[in-house]
């Protein structure tokens, strides 16, 4: 993982040393702390270049918090059209950023 730029953004979390113990393996928990983070801190910046628009912010809104879906089932929710347009949107923007380089093509796997 050398040159991916891990080590850089756990320093920024975690001491510098802790950060090598967890690319070597050592402090799992820490590691899988970190990995997570940077999951949805990518995971963030890729749906802050959405447009959402309003009719699809008033279904999301009724589909998570008017739900008769008591509890939401995922099956259900999985196959609500505006879920599957997010998820495409979601698809195509990984597709964009993968044509960025060899290291985000690597974030991105």
């Amino acid at each position: 993982m050398a040159g991916s730029g891990l080590k850089e953004i756990f320093s920024t979390i975690y001491a510098p040393i802790t950060a090598d113990k967890m690319l070597t393996g050592h402090a799992y928990s820490r590691a899988v702390r970190g990995h997570t983070l940077v999951y949805l801190a990518l995971s963030n910046i890729i749906l802050q270049s959405f447009t959402i628009s309003d009719e699809m912010k008033k279904q999301l809104n009724d589909l998570f918090l008017n739900s008769n879906h008591n509890p939401i089932e995922f099956d259900q929710i999985y196959n609500e059209n505006v879920i599957i347009q997010l998820i495409k949107q979601f698809k195509n923007q990984l597709d964009v950023l993968k044509k960025n380089g060899a290291t985000s093509k690597l974030w991105l796997q």
